[in-house]
C-alpha cells in the first residue's frame, strides 16, 4: 500500500526519470533501513530448533534488539534471555493477555515463561533446546508486543 502511495506520488510529482529514481532510492532506504515497509519481527514465523541450533549472533542481536526496545536482554545462569513486564488494569485483564500470549505461543511452537500477578505480567523469552536466544525469541517478543498493543 505504502510503495504503491510512493509510486502514484512519484508519477504526479517527478515526471522524469531521475526523480522517479530517487523516488525508488528512498523506498530502498526506507524498506531496507529503516523497517517501514519491511515486514516487521512480529509478522515472521518461528522455525523449529534442534539442540544443535546455533545461538543468534551479537550482530543479529544488534540489529534486532532495537525493534524490541522495551525488552531487557538479561543473564540468569549464563542462559540469556528476553524480559518484559507489562502492568495491567486489574488481574482478568492479565489473564486476558497471558491467554493471548499463550495461544499464540502454542501456534508458534515456542514458549515463554509467563509470571502472572495482579495487574502484572513478565514474560520471558529464550530457547530451551539451546539455552539462549535465536532469532525465534525476538519474533515472539515482537508478537507480545502486538498482542499488548491491541489490548
Amino acid at each position: 500500500m505504502l510503495i504503491q502511495s510512493l509510486l502514484t506520488l512519484s508519477r504526479a510529482n517527478c515526471p522524469t526519470k531521475l526523480n522517479t529514481m530517487k523516488i525508488w532510492y528512498r523506498v530502498f532506504v526506507l524498506t531496507n533501513f529503516c523497517g517501514v515497509i519491511m515486514n516487521t519481527l512480529s509478522e515472521n514465523k518461528c522455525v523449529p530448533c534442534k539442540g544443535d541450533s546455533p545461538h543468534i549472533t551479537q550482530k543479529e542481536i544488534d540489529q534486532l534488539h532495537p525493534r524490541i526496545s522495551d525488552w531487557d536482554i538479561l543473564s540468569t545462569d549464563k542462559v540469556n534471555y528476553l524480559y518484559r513486564s507489562f502492568e495491567f488494569k486489574n488481574f482478568s485483564a492479565a489473564v486476558k493477555f497471558v491467554n493471548s500470549v499463550s495461544s499464540t505461543a502454542e501456534k508458534e511452537g515456542h514458549h515463554p515463561k509467563l509470571i502472572l500477578e495482579w495487574g502484572k505480567v513478565q514474560v520471558m523469552w529464550w530457547t530451551h533446546k539451546i539455552k539462549g536466544l535465536h532469532r525465534n525469541d525476538f519474533i515472539m517478543a515482537a508478537k507480545t508486543d502486538s498482542i499488548w498493543g491491541s489490548t
